[in-house]
């Protein structure tokens, strides 16, 4: 990951550093470099996975990644096994889960049993190999078997609404897709506005004062944006940009998740992000 850690870097192709840095260590069959706080245990498929997915919801912390991957291929320690230092940490968190309850009613996932759900993960996997054993795919897993069929399964929407809607979303959003957006506003037609930020990550607001302004307008005053608005990405953290310096470039330091080592648990498991 040197090259990706490197800012500046504007490699021939924009797929060059993902494949040479990245699809080697998550292929079926690759070398397992040991974890260098704990020589017995090899470092996992699924460890890479969680430990991505982990630091790209929010925010892009794409040098960070690039820093720990390269900590590991150089076996330099954290100081003490990622898992167990959070474990000592933070005392482990419970929370309510309603996640099942409501999206085994929001969402007819199309699998009426295991088979039928491994077919559909085997094709996403085929399309997508770069992310091999996904947590997030387990999904729609937590469906199978539920007493009742969805009562407010996702179909098309005939618009009743009076005042505009408006809908906000990242270009880059690693959980509800920018084509979704997309799809829904078609859907609403001149009934909604679809603001749009050039940037990566979950929840808009908060990340750059072009789309602050234009929601807390809405929020306030029912006033939406013009047709097509779109705001300019915040630099990634630890990136500096000249351009970005006269507006809000997202939450202060102290407020921004922090990275997720390697081996760490996460507070919840990824696929519900």
């Amino acid at each position: 990951m040197r090259s990706c850690s490197r800012p500046g870097y504007a490699p021939s192709s924009p797929t060059a550093p993902w494949t040479t840095a990245w699809t080697p260590r998550v292929s079926r069959s690759p070398r397992r470099p040991p974890d260098p706080d704990d020589h017995n245990y090899k470092i996992t498929q699924r460890d890479l996975v969680n430990f991505l997915l982990g630091n790209v919801n929010y925010q892009p912390y794409w040098l960070d990644i690039a820093a720990e991957l390269e900590r590991v291929d150089a076996g330099r320690p954290w100081g003490a096994p990622a898992a167990r230092q959070l474990a000592d940490e933070q005392p482990p968190t419970v929370v309510p889960f309603a996640y099942q309850a409501v999206l085994c009613e929001d969402w007819n996932l199309g699998a009426q049993n295991i088979g039928q759900w491994r077919s559909i993960v085997d094709a996403a996997q085929l399309a997508s190999p770069d992310l091999s054993d996904l947590p997030r795919a387990a999904i729609g897993a937590i469906c199978l078997g539920w007493p009742s069929p969805a009562d407010n399964p996702q179909r098309p929407i005939t618009p009743t609404n009076q005042s505009k809607l408006l809908f906000v979303n990242s270009l880059h959003d690693p959980a509800t897709g920018y084509n979704w957006a997309l799809g829904a506003a078609a859907q609403f037609g001149e009934h909604a506005e679809l603001l749009t930020y050039e940037g990566w990550g979950r929840i808009v607001y908060g990340r750059v004062a072009c789309a602050d302004e234009a929601i807390e307008a809405y929020l306030v005053d029912l006033v939406a944006p013009a047709d097509g608005t779109r705001c300019a990405a915040a630099p990634p953290p630890g990136t500096e940009s000249d351009e970005a310096r006269g507006r809000s470039a997202g939450p202060a330091a102290d407020e921004a998740p922090p990275l997720v080592p390697l081996r760490s648990e996460s507070k919840l498991p990824t696929w519900l992000f």
